[in-house]
């Protein structure tokens, strides 16, 4: 395992760099939004009550119509079609509470983490018990570059809560422009760029 040439820790602005011999690796931690922290925190909760109790319902249920071939669960009004339904909620459910925690996750200790090297950039998404990564060939990046997204209160919080790619840093790939550095100043991105140029001069220059 490569150990780190040189190792540079930015407090301010917010990310943290490190200088392998042949890769450049970023990592940006998340930007935390309190109200969204808090919320969350209280919202998971009372999902957790409500999961729980209708998924022994539903357990319930299930097992008087194996036992009974669904005569005992009929005859206390709950058909089959109830039973599908009220599994499909508690799917729903399930799903809905899963993406939220994965949220809270990102909010409280989410890093987005680029690596840098002669043959491609991949950008990893990282909370504790989840991962999302990509790769992307240095042959097909086009026009690295800072960009200027649209400040929206919807597009900041549907990126911010690390569901969608964004950021302030871009480059073509393809008919795609893909993005990373969620959350930094213009300023700190220029910053990032010149680091890129700095230590993939090759890079630079073919994807200005």
């Amino acid at each position: 395992m490569a150990t780190p040439l040189n190792r540079e820790i930015l407090s301010k602005p917010r990310f943290e760099k490190e200088f392998l011999p042949e890769n450049l690796r970023l990592i940006i931690p998340s930007e935390k939004n309190w109200s969204i922290i808090i919320f969350l925190s209280f919202w998971l909760l009372w999902w957790a009550v409500v999961e729980s109790i209708f998924s022994g319902i539903m357990v319930i249920c299930f097992a008087q119509a194996i036992r009974s071939g669904f005569s005992e669960v009929a005859s206390a009004g709950l058909s089959p079609v109830v039973l599908l339904i009220l599994t499909a909620w508690v799917g729903l459910w399930t799903v809905v509470g899963c993406l939220a925690f994965y949220i809270w996750l990102w909010q409280i200790k989410g890093v987005e983490e680029v690596l840098i090297s002669l043959d491609n950039i991949c950008i990893k998404k990282i909370t504790p018990f989840w991962k999302r990564s990509k790769s992307y060939v240095l042959q097909g990046i086009e026009s690295l570059r800072v960009l200027s997204p649209q400040k929206s209160i919807w597009n900041t919080l549907i990126i911010g809560c690390g569901i969608i790619s964004g950021g302030v840093i871009g480059f073509d790939y393809g008919e795609n422009t893909v993005q990373f550095g969620i959350g930094l100043d213009e300023s700190v991105a220029n910053l990032i760029i010149e680091d890129i140029n700095e230590r993939f001069p090759s890079l630079f220059q073919k994807a200005l």
